[in-house]
């Protein structure tokens, strides 16, 4: 793990630790105590969502791929079984592989994640694929990605656009030529 991320989570576990501490006994909380936004969406903490990216895209892409780590806060396990953004049109999970020379996209269904360990968003592994922007996005723009759990809670994930210089280096979730395999996945 990169020390940027480890730093990151590190921060991100400490802040919620401490945003979670009881002020006394009657408030108490917990890490998976969840808070229901305006529309209605519960907001889970079960999951912290760490160093959440997106690749500067180039003019007119109708697609492009986010990354993140996830981390699993508890000690039961969690489910990602969907996955939104409002600046989007569409997203889905997806997880990129190569077989035989070939670069391939497979559609994820779920995406469990169990209880103390991490999933990692990554080019050429996971990524949430984002599909027509409803307005261009440029570097230092951060776009919301939403993660639905099995749970029926989701965990929001601010993404920052980032110039390609920025680690948002070319990669085979770019949509460049491959072919999108079989909808399965090892974890569905």
């Amino acid at each position: 793990m990169r020390r940027p991320i480890a730093a990151a989570l590190a921060a991100a576990v400490l802040s919620l630790a401490a945003a979670e501490a009881p002020a006394c006994e009657a408030h108490k909380h917990t890490a998976e105590a969840p808070q229901t936004l305006a529309d209605g969406t519960t907001l889970s903490r079960a999951l912290a969502v760490v160093e959440a990216w997106i690749p500067a895209p180039p003019p007119g892409a109708g697609a492009q791929a986010a990354y993140m780590t996830l981390h699993n806060l508890t000690d039961k396990a969690r489910t990602i079984t969907g996955v939104s953004s409002p600046q989007y049109a569409g997203a889905m999970l997806h997880e990129s592989t190569v077989r035989d020379g070939i670069a391939m996209m497979a559609h994820v269904d779920k995406l469990p994640v169990a209880p103390g360990a991490m999933a990692l968003f990554q080019p050429g592994g996971l990524h949430v694929m984002l599909m027509h922007p409803k307005a261009p996005v440029k570097p230092g723009d951060e776009v919301e990605i939403r993660l639905a759990l099995e749970d029926g809670g989701t965990v929001v994930a601010k993404a920052q656009v980032r110039a390609r210089s920025q680690g948002g280096t070319p990669t085979a979730d770019n949509h460049a030529p491959h072919h999108h395999g079989p909808q399965a996945h090892k974890g569905s």
